[in-house]
């Protein structure tokens, strides 16, 4: 699927009959990106803010729709795999993550339930790198750390640039990971998402 479609996200109320479906099947669904995210007028002028900041943004604004409205409350069988790591979403995870405040908030401005979008996150989250080279080895590395090896799948974006396909596989050996996480990261946390022996 597409991370939106018009100006509507996955968790839209449009969607729903759609996702009940998927979910009755314990379906994987795979997110891709869209180049730009609804909310764009201010990065459509500039190539490079449009087709690479764009579709993170758009990628971050869809699991957080996600984990942060009702949508795994209604849909808790569904695992879904979004691209470009989330929209580089381990950047942010912590900074997004509810913390309560150290004294009462009067305010009432953040949703402060860690424990369901921690659940979220753990249950029905995962992350595909779409493709390993652009990431370089230091954020490849913190992806891991923070998402967890068997939250991410190995992707190439082929025939985007063939040496992604061919030298992806090196370019995550050569990240600093243990071979237990290089070898989930390349295959195993897919074998175990898609039931593949």
């Amino acid at each position: 699927l597409c991370a939106h479609y018009g100006k509507r996200y996955l968790d839209d109320q449009v969607f729903s009959s759609f996702f009940e479906h998927l979910n009755e099947r314990h379906v994987t669904v795979y997110v891709h990106h869209v180049p730009v995210p609804v909310e764009n007028e201010s990065l459509l002028a500039y190539d490079n803010l449009r087709r690479s900041y764009g579709r993170c943004v758009d990628q971050t604004t869809a699991i957080g729709r996600e984990i942060f409205g009702d949508f795994f409350e209604r849909y808790p069988n569904i695992k879904m795999v979004h691209s470009m790591l989330g929209g580089a979403y381990f950047a942010f995870k912590e900074m997004l993550l509810p913390h309560g405040p150290k004294r009462p908030d009067a305010s009432g401005r953040f949703q402060v339930d860690t424990e369901t979008v921690s659940r979220h996150l753990e249950n029905n989250i995962y992350f595909d790198m779409s493709h390993a080279q652009p990431w370089g080895k230091t954020l490849l590395a913190c992806a891991v750390d923070v998402l967890g090896a068997d939250h991410i799948v190995f992707g190439t974006s082929y025939p985007v640039k063939r040496e992604w396909l061919t030298e992806g596989v090196a370019c995550v050996r050569a990240a600093n990971l243990s071979d237990t996480d290089s070898d989930l990261v390349l295959g195993g946390t897919a074998q175990q998402l898609y039931g593949v022996e």
